[in-house]
């Protein structure tokens, strides 16, 4: 597992970061360790959002309208089953 060390943290940023640990219940290395986790997942659903903008750019989506039109036609729809 790899270490992670941060140099010239102000003293205010320190202070909110271990009352926000406190707050928690946690250790302050737990709890930083939490907020990267969240930070590496958000930025791997941001690349999936790109990547999926991007394929999407010259597709023809439908509109509200056509949304609106195939929702009541299958809630209107007889049941199959």
């Amino acid at each position: 597992m790899a270490t992670v060390q941060i140099r010239d943290v102000p003293d205010e940023v320190h202070k909110a970061l271990v009352r926000q640990a406190e707050l928690r219940g946690q250790s302050l290395n737990k709890y930083l360790l939490e907020q990267l986790r969240e930070v590496a997942r958000t930025g791997r659903n941001r690349e999936v959002f790109e990547r999926s903008h991007a394929r999407l750019a010259g597709a023809k989506l439908p509109t509200s309208a056509q949304i609106v039109e195939s929702i009541r036609a299958i809630r209107d729809a007889p049941d199959k089953v």
